[in-house]
């Protein structure tokens, strides 16, 4: 993932919450923040997740968790804790994640909608700070965090600082999902409007919603503190869902790409796009129609988008990025890469060239590179 970008009001969530959003529970009145949690045979995780939600420190807030059809304990689990704020919906039929989501954001009333799932953990400060950022952002629609992946047993594996501003953001979701579902709070107007969750997509539904939301105008930012634990294991969705769901992420870039440039790409095409393919690539012709994409994507926001000079080269630096990114699974193509990599940050923001960033992504990438290239043809 594209680094976060250093700016002041990204750099430091942790800061005291707004008199006028501190909660007042004694009134009626509708919760500020309403927390969606879809819920299908989560009897192993669903307690923990939902106690992280009821420990934290901004307290204005009501829990939706809705059932999707769960064979186990969870309904059980669900209702042994005792806290008025918890709202169990309790689905028939098994409906899937997508309606499920949808199902739990039509019920939610709070201004701001904060997305957790059952297998994952919320650090006690993450409303806090994600209201507070909201507060001060009204340009910001979305915002998520940086994220502390975790095992089965909650033993923590590594962290994930995503892009952080806008802009980084907005290049990232051409090529992939850069925004943790389980880590963002939006404002639940602006989704409404949009429709909410697509129920024909069935897998990668925050992904679609990212993009239509950038499409509207909207904008997505990220904090970089972690402020939730992501758990990683074999019931995950991401490691359950069938290998056709992925078409879904393929299908997404396809519609990004044709709503920034206006080209119809091949699904091929947007899998060497994808950031996290889900098969090895061997099309050396899509491989280098897509050295060709990226080059035209980078045009038409340079063209189109009112940059001041630091994002001019934020966006020439994750262009170079993700060419040299296929290069790297492409060894054959590092020549073509290495030269529309040049002439396109020559183009576009030469003084970027001789940045110590930008010198550093060429000694480690060109040079190796070169020298497997040169391995190969001998």
């Amino acid at each position: 993932m594209p680094s976060a970008m250093k700016t002041d009001k990204f750099a430091d969530p942790i800061m005291p919450l707004p008199e006028a959003l501190r909660p007042s529970l004694a009134k009626n009145h509708s919760p500020c923040v309403s927390v969606l949690m879809a819920a299908c045979n989560a009897e192993l995780t669903i307690h923990e997740a939902l106690t992280s939600v009821v420990a934290q420190t901004f307290t204005d807030f009501e829990i939706i968790v809705v059932d999707d059809a769960s064979n186990d304990r969870t309904v059980e689990i669900v209702r042994s804790i005792n806290d008025p704020r918890i709202h169990l919906i309790q689905q028939k039929r098994n409906q899937g994640v997508t309606r499920t989501r949808q199902c739990a954001l039509l019920a939610a009333r709070g201004e701001y909608v904060a997305v957790l799932d059952a297998d994952d953990v919320a650090r006690p400060k993450r409303l806090e700070c994600q209201i507070e950022f909201l507060s001060r952002s009204p340009d910001i629609v979305v915002v998520g965090s940086a994220i502390d992946m975790i095992d089965a047993r909650g033993v923590q594996i590594n962290t994930i600082i995503p892009p952080c501003e806008p802009l980084s953001i907005k290049w990232a979701l051409l090529f992939g999902n850069p925004v943790a579902h389980s880590s963002t709070m939006y404002r639940r107007e602006p989704i409404l409007k949009l429709g909410g969750y697509d129920a024909n997509v069935y897998a990668g539904e925050d992904y679609d919603l990212w993009g239509r939301i950038v499409q509207s105008g909207g904008l997505i930012a990220q904090l970089p503190t972690p402020l939730v634990r992501l758990r990683q294991h074999t019931r995950s969705l991401s490691l359950t869902e069938p290998p056709s769901s992925r078409d879904y992420y393929i299908q997404t870039i396809q519609k990004h790409i044709r709503w920034l440039t206006g080209q119809n790409v091949t699904a091929e095409v947007a899998r060497v796009l994808h950031s996290n393919p889900p098969q090895p690539l061997i099309n050396e012709a899509a491989a280098t129609e897509a050295l060709h994409l990226i080059a035209d994507c980078l045009d038409v926001m340079m063209r189109n988008m009112r940059l001041t000079r630091k994002h001019a080269r934020q966006i020439v630096e994750l262009a170079v990025n993700e060419l040299l990114r296929v290069a790297r699974r492409h060894p054959r193509l590092f020549p073509m890469a290495l030269m529309t990599a040049f002439k396109s940050a020559l183009h576009h923001h030469p003084s970027c060239l001789l940045k110590w960033s930008m010198l550093k992504l060429w000694l480690g990438t060109a040079c190796p590179l070169a020298y497997r290239t040169w391995v190969k043809t001998k």
